[in-house]
Order: C-alpha cells, then structure tokens, then sequence
C-alpha cells in the first residue's frame, strides 16, 4: 500500500496557503482601522482648510504599485508553485510578501523541502532519515496549519515512505477517470453504462489504431448508437373564446 505522494505534497501546500490567508485577514483588518482612522480625524477637523490638508485616504503602495492586500492575495500561486517556475512579476512579489512576513517564507520553504525529498531518487532508508529531519523542522514551526500535516506523516509514515520502493504514483488513474468525465459530459449522460459506455471506448480505440496503421480504414468504423432516454413534449389544449 503506497500513499499518492502528489496528494502528500498538496497537504502541505493547502497548509501554507492557509497560513498566507491569515496573514491577509490580519492585512485586511490594518487597512479598514487605518481608514476608520483617517475618516475619524477628517471628521474632528475644524476648519475646511485642515480637512483639505488631510485630503483623501490613500493606501500605501509597494516598489510593485501594489497595495499589500492585494500582494498578499494575488500570491496564492506563488504560495503553490516552485520558486524555480515563478516569472519576473512573481519574483518581485514573492520578495515583497516574504519580507513583509518572513515566517511565511519559512513555512514555503518547508513545503519546498518536501517537494526535493520526494523528487530526489533515493531508497527507503534514506528517505526516512530525509523525511524525520523535516518533520522535526515542521514540529518547530510550531503553527496550527501544519497539525494536519504532522498527523497525516505520524498516522500514514509506512505508506508514505513505501513510495520510494517503486515511486509509483495513482497519475495513470486519475487520467483515466478524467478520460471518462470528458467522455460522459460529451455524451450528455449515459442511458446504459454498461453498453454504451464500453462501445464508445472501443469505438476510440478503433479510431486510434486505425488511423495509425491506415487512416482510409476509419470509413469503414460505424459510429455506435447511443441508447439516449426519449424526451416526452406534454400537449397542451386551448379552448378557443
């Protein structure tokens, strides 16, 4: 039995994510006091002259021209992705973000280190040793968004590390379950899932063999009828005045 590294992963990057969202509460609560501030002293001025002199509220904007609300919530795909795959714009506002609130980049490095364990090719033992160095550094980190996380690597760690036998993942299924949604919203539902379902699968199987050893033979495939359920028009009568 072997726990999907992928879905591993996504814990931890659920976990940051959940972290930079209470940072952006905390941002979002400093931006409406300092405006309720600023109405307050607008409000207490005495003459029209110091009311100008206040003038209009205006937020502060980064070295970017964004505000640090909207840092903190356009950076979710920062949060998500590897530092590696960031563009220029992201850079530039990962390094904001980061420097703003430097305990969210320690835990994105976190996930991170996850992400290098299992992407580097070692054996079982290595790993293991790999995996207790990082869960220690989570277990220091000390935040709330990553109990899950801890639990998940204390309750399922034989699992998890069973990975690095094979390095065998469930991609395969999941393409082939999305293969099958595709197919069902084409076909608007299926009437028979045992007929109709099995016919269009050979049916594209047929197709794809044929057009790769000959494609004049795709004349010759006959599309399967689809059993689909027969809508009923209910007739109305009009009494004429």
């Amino acid at each position: 039995l072997i726990n999907d590294r992928f879905h591993v992963q996504q814990l931890m990057s659920e976990a940051v994510d959940q972290l930079r969202i209470r940072y952006r509460w905390k941002v979002l609560d400093a931006e409406n006091q300092a405006i309720r501030e600023h109405r307050q002293k607008k409000k207490e001025a005495k003459s029209k002259a110091e009311r100008e002199r206040i003038g209009k509220w205006e937020p502060e904007r980064m070295e970017n021209g964004e505000t640090l609300p909207q840092i903190v919530s356009r950076s979710k795909h920062i949060i998500l992705k590897h530092w590696s795959k960031w563009n220029e714009q992201q850079k530039t506002r990962a390094a904001i973000l980061f420097d703003k609130f430097p305990k969210l980049l320690e835990g994105y490095s976190l996930s991170m280190k996850l992400t290098d364990i299992f992407n580097k090719k070692s054996g079982p033992d290595e790993a293991r040793l790999n995996l207790a160095r990082w869960y220690n550094e989570v277990e220091k980190f000390d935040y709330m968004e990553f109990n899950k996380v801890l639990d998940t690597f204390s309750n399922h760690s034989t699992t998890i590390i069973n990975y690095f036998e094979e390095r065998l993942t469930n991609a395969s299924a999941e393409s082939f379950n999305a293969k099958i949604k595709a197919l069902r919203s084409q076909l608007r539902g299926v009437a028979d899932g045992n007929s109709s379902c099995s016919d269009w699968l050979g049916y594209t199987l047929k197709r794809k063999l044929a057009n790769r050893e000959n494609p004049l033979t795709l004349t010759h495939l006959v599309k399967p009828k689809v059993n689909r359920p027969i809508r009923r028009i209910k007739k109305r009568s009009y009494i004429l005045p």
